[in-house]
């Protein structure tokens, strides 16, 4: 191998790698909070669970406001039983005590998905429904976990684990196994997101 391929090749994974490291590391304005390919099953009571990226730091209201600021996400489904109408919200719980005694719990509004294809939206975590208090977003180490959560076009929540008169359980079949690439970026208070492109 010749003397410029040895510069080539690093050059090559430092300008890859680049656009992931400007967004995970601490004290970001802009931060990726999740992306990855899913698969949901009923095995997962109409829930996918995933942890805050804690390498951007525990505080997300300072130095930058992200409470204050706007999360967006994208969905991009693949393959579900049938093309029938269904919604996904994205939720937060914290501060959980004994046997969920008692906990914290903020969601998005639902997104209507249609069919296979690319769903965005977009919201400011202050504006979010609660369950209780309001979520700490200066103590994300408390969180407990933030998660996807699926819907029946009624508005019932697709779980085994939620009341029967809030449930759509029955018609799990029509949506799982669910496969979608979610992708969440939270921009701070102030800030501009610089576009699906740099992450996509």
């Amino acid at each position: 191998m010749n003397k410029l391929c040895w510069i080539i090749i690093p050059l090559f994974f430092t300008v890859c790698c680049k656009k992931d490291k400007e967004h995970t590391g601490k004290y970001q304005p802009e931060l990726l909070v999740f992306d990855s390919v899913i698969t949901t099953t009923a095995d997962d009571h109409g829930f996918f669970n995933f942890e805050p990226p804690l390498e951007a730091g525990t505080n997300w209201e300072s130095p930058y406001d992200f409470y204050n600021g706007t999360f967006y996400y994208r969905f991009e489904v693949t393959d579900y039983p049938t093309q029938q109408t269904f919604l996904l919200s994205l939720c937060i719980w914290a501060d959980i005590e004994g046997n969920w005694d008692r906990w914290k719990e903020t969601c998005t509004e639902q997104v209507p998905i249609t069919g296979e294809g690319v769903f965005t939206s977009q919201s400011v975590p202050e504006t979010w429904w609660i369950m209780n208090d309001p979520v700490d977003f200066s103590r994300i180490d408390d969180f407990d976990h933030m998660g996807l959560v699926i819907w029946c076009e009624n508005y019932k929540n697709l779980s085994d684990m939620t009341p029967a008169s809030n449930s759509c359980w029955e018609e799990k079949d029509n949506f799982l196994p669910l496969t979608l690439r979610l992708t969440v970026v939270a921009v701070a208070k102030d800030h501009v997101f610089s576009g699906w492109e740099e992450f996509i």
